[in-house]
């Protein structure tokens, strides 16, 4: 595990983290979403095929000191999207919490900090979850 940062420390780089993902042709949506009292979370969403996508979430997480990357795999349905794997299935590698309201699939921050400390959290995103996608059905790709 990489030396803990601050919580100012993260904040301080979620602007540069936003400016680097909105030049990957390959992520749509980067934002930072401000949280009152709370740590901010840098979301963006990754493209897989028209039908399967992977939303991305990094946040402060107070007890490791270090960000957290939370992810979901969604496929279209109708006009929407919804979650593309059932949360019981999800290999031993991730867990699933509860953040905010909803489901996430997370990487234990030990394997996060590295991700986001030497850029290449895009590229991970595309290759570490790829053994999720064994649990969507080909027909939603």
């Amino acid at each position: 595990m990489a030396p803990a940062i601050s919580i100012e420390s993260f904040e301080e780089q979620l602007p540069g983290f936003l400016i680097n993902l909105s030049r990957q042709p390959n992520v749509q949506n980067p934002l930072v979403k401000h949280h009152p009292g709370s740590p901010s979370t840098l979301q963006f969403t990754t493209t897989v095929s028209e039908n399967l996508q992977y939303v991305i979430m990094v946040t402060y997480h107070s007890s490791y000191l270090t960000p957290v990357v939370y992810f979901r795999t969604c496929r279209r349905v109708d006009d929407g999207w919804m979650l593309a794997y059932d949360c019981s299935s999800v290999r031993s590698h991730c867990s699933i919490e509860e953040f905010r309201g909803s489901n996430w699939a997370f990487i234990h921050p030990c394997d996060t900090d590295e991700l986001i400390l030497n850029g290449s959290l895009v590229s991970w995103a595309s290759i570490y979850l790829q053994p999720l996608l064994p649990l969507v059905s080909t027909a939603w790709m």
